[in-house]
């Protein structure tokens, strides 16, 4: 996974800060500065990190030029 992680940042450095939301541990939704053409990209690494860390949940992936942090709900805790 650092490679995904670098790669992500990387994209971040050249295109801004973007998103990815996630619903039920699937990549749906991209947000941010990225062309339409690399939406599909996006999603599909982003996915890797869903599914490593908040399979089956919502939330979202925020990606920085400094950092790739996944998010996500919790169950009953009214987040």
């Amino acid at each position: 996974m650092p490679e995904v992680v670098k790669a992500l940042k990387a994209l971040a450095r050249l295109s801004g800060p973007f998103a990815v939301a996630f619903v039920q541990g699937k990549a749906e939704r991209v947000a941010g500065p990225l062309l339409e053409a690399h939406h599909a990209l996006v999603q599909g690494v982003a996915q890797g990190l869903v599914d490593a860390s908040a399979p089956g949940r919502n939330g979202i992936v925020l990606v920085s030029p400094q950092r790739v942090r996944v998010a996500y709900r919790e169950e009953g805790l009214g987040a």
